[in-house]
């Protein structure tokens, strides 16, 4: 039973290191997209810029997971 725990446990900080590893590439790399120098405080068109490319890069992650599903699936079915 303890390690039924343990493992789930495991599953769970993978996860959140995984998720963390998410965010800290999109910041990366929105930011060095989208502010070409560092200010006291971000432009209109720097935040406009971060909020869509923060959304397509999401959006992009779901279309590809959803697409290696959609192929494993496929190819589990065929054999």
């Amino acid at each position: 039973m303890s390690e039924q725990i343990l493992e789930g446990e495991g599953a769970q900080v993978d996860q959140l290191l995984a998720t963390f590893s998410l965010l800290t590439d999109i910041s990366d790399k929105c930011f060095k997209k989208c502010v070409p120098k560092i200010q006291n405080k971000l432009e209109k068109q720097e935040e406009t810029c971060l909020a869509y490319c923060t959304a397509r890069y999401f959006d992009v992650k779901l279309l590809v997971a959803k697409r290696l599903q959609s192929n494993s699936i496929e190819l589990s079915q065929r054999e």
